[in-house]
């Protein structure tokens, strides 16, 4: 990805939150709202927040139940995305006719993020209850050149096909 494509004024905004940012600069493609989070946008449902939790919130999805002692560990998150379609892969690289998600965790291997890759090979993610976001995967990486961040290390790919749009009238 071309920095200059990105560069806009959320890419400053970010940067004290995401330093890589400055490397990888982020483009906003919505408006912040807190109707879903990164879980849910990677999942296609923008109508209500996705958690993997062995309790749910009233409101909260996630596709598959949790047990108390997999809290905080990324085997819910690959499971719940197994359940939509997804299967383990190798690596983010484009594949024709098929979407891939690429999951953040920390240095304790627990999820913190998820990413989607779109059609042209770009990656978004809805931050938080912040706004939505079309980014490099290291804009949110931590890195030795840049330093911490909440979001970790992009450490797990899965893949599903992608389905095709609707045909208009």
């Amino acid at each position: 990805m071309a920095s200059s494509k990105f560069r806009d004024s959320e890419s400053v905004r970010l940067g004290q939150w995401l330093p890589a940012v400055e490397k990888w600069p982020v483009r906003r493609t919505s408006s912040d709202t807190d109707h879903y989070n990164c879980y849910a946008y990677v999942a296609g449902d923008t109508r209500r927040p996705w958690c993997p939790l062995p309790i749910l919130p009233r409101g909260v999805h996630w596709p598959v139940p949790v047990d108390d002692e997999e809290e905080n560990t990324v085997w819910p998150v690959l499971k719940g995305y197994e359940a939509i379609g997804f299967e383990w892969c190798e690596n983010g690289t484009l594949e024709n006719g098929f979407e891939k998600l690429a999951l953040y965790t920390n240095q304790n291997d627990e999820p913190t993020h998820v990413a989607i890759q779109r059609e042209n090979g770009t990656w978004q993610s809805k931050l938080g209850s912040d706004i939505d976001v079309e980014h490099a995967l290291e804009s949110l990486e931590s890195s030795d050149e840049f330093g911490p961040t909440d979001y970790g290390k992009v450490r797990y790919f899965m893949k599903r096909k992608r389905t095709p749009s609707p045909t208009p009238y």
